[in-house]
């Protein structure tokens, strides 16, 4: 089978008669009388030279069986994982199936380039597979590593499910925080927000009770020195403003009262030297009467019955003074007898209208009507002078 002729002839072996003595390894080859395991077989081969001469005097070749190199990866084959021994020019030298021995890898034959790492997959079998390459050194061989992309992809999905079950933790913990935070701080908030409504209503009686030290405790306290101090400059402007309003009736009164007193005491003084002593005597009594309730201001509001009695009293005053120059009619409606108006508000009004309807050459008539329109009351006083 081997001689020295065959073998310097046969260009398996042409490295070896360049190399010398040096020993060169031969790619994995397939032995058809061999049987068995050694049917696949890679060589180690070197020159023979005589030690004397250093003539060439022979070969030394030695088979391996390619199981020498599946044993070394064998035990890594799983999961749907394969492994091969290919040669630099893409030739496989050793597979599990030993009939890709001597065949091309695919990766190889699409232009694969173990230097620059291009072509990183491959399909095998209509499956798609993610391409691994180690470099041997001293062999010129690589060890290359098919792994199926579904089990490639198996620890990002395995991370991907991982982040999802912490992400969903995550946030099941914020939304139990959040929902904690809410429970710790919505009650006070609503408390508040509820208080603050009644005081926008008017109501500076609320205060917030609490036994809380925290930041809502601090608004609380705030809250209600607030509405205290508010409470306090509501009470000090109303007061003002009824001061106020006391004040302006007082100068009214200032006003009308000494005007009405001189000449109703003149009437009355008229009476007495016309010997017209009961009718002084009923001007009298009708005047002391309206007196005593236009000069001592114990109410600053009365009823609108109460003023048109004063009012009645005014009237028949100055019909005595001016008999048969006016007439005085009123037309009240009965929601309005009960309700409070400021007193004093119509006597001028009605002084006015009768000193408009005297010294005519008609008798004048005056109306004072009263009515409700919706939340309003309305007083009106006519006269036709």
């Amino acid at each position: 089978k081997y001689n020295t002729q065959s073998i310097r002839s046969n260009p398996t072996y042409r490295d070896i008669i360049a190399a010398g003595e040096d020993i060169t390894l031969i790619d994995t080859m397939q032995d058809k009388d061999a049987t068995g395991v050694f049917r696949y077989a890679f060589q180690t081969a070197g020159e023979i030279r005589d030690l004397i001469t250093g003539e060439p005097c022979g070969f030394l070749i030695v088979n391996v069986s390619e199981m020498a190199l599946f044993q070394r990866y064998s035990d890594q084959i799983k999961d749907g994982k394969a492994f091969f021994i290919v040669s630099d020019a893409g030739e496989i030298l050793s597979a599990k199936d030993k009939r890709l021995i001597g065949t091309m890898h695919p990766a190889w034959a699409n232009g694969f380039d173990n230097t620059s790492k291009r072509g990183l997959t491959v399909k095998r079998n209509g499956k798609e597979y993610f391409l691994l390459s180690e470099y041997i050194p001293g062999a010129g061989w690589n060890l290359v590593e098919e792994i199926p992309n579904a089990t490639a992809l198996t620890p990002l999905t395995r991370i991907r499910t991982y982040s999802i079950i912490i992400i969903s933790i995550a946030i099941a913990l914020i939304f139990l925080l959040l929902a904690r935070i809410a429970q710790h701080t919505l009650p006070p908030v609503l408390l508040i927000q509820d208080k603050m409504a009644q005081v926008a209503g008017g109501d500076f009686k609320v205060r917030i009770t609490h036994k809380r030290t925290d930041e809502f405790g601090h608004i609380a306290n705030s809250f209600n020195t607030m509405v205290a101090q508010i409470e306090n400059l509501f009470t000090a402007v109303r007061y003002e403003e009824k001061q106020k309003r006391l004040a302006e009736l007082d100068f009214l009164h200032a006003q009308i009262n000494p005007h009405f007193i001189y000449n109703t005491l003149s009437a009355i003084r008229s009476f007495v030297e016309m010997n017209r002593n009961k009718e002084a005597e009923e001007m009298l009594l009708c005047f002391s009467k309206l007196l005593r309730k236009t000069i001592s201001r114990s109410q600053e509001f009365i009823t609108v019955e109460q003023e048109l009695e004063t009012i009645r009293q005014y009237v028949e005053l100055q019909k005595m003074r001016y008999p048969d120059q006016f007439t005085v009619e009123y037309d009240i409606e009965d929601e309005v007898i009960g309700c409070a108006i400021p007193s004093f508000i119509l006597q001028p009004v009605v002084e006015n209208a009768i000193f408009y309807n005297t010294g005519l050459n008609r008798k004048g008539l005056i109306t004072i009507t009263g009515c409700l329109r919706d939340d309003t009351i309305l007083l009106a006083v006519i006269d036709t002078g």
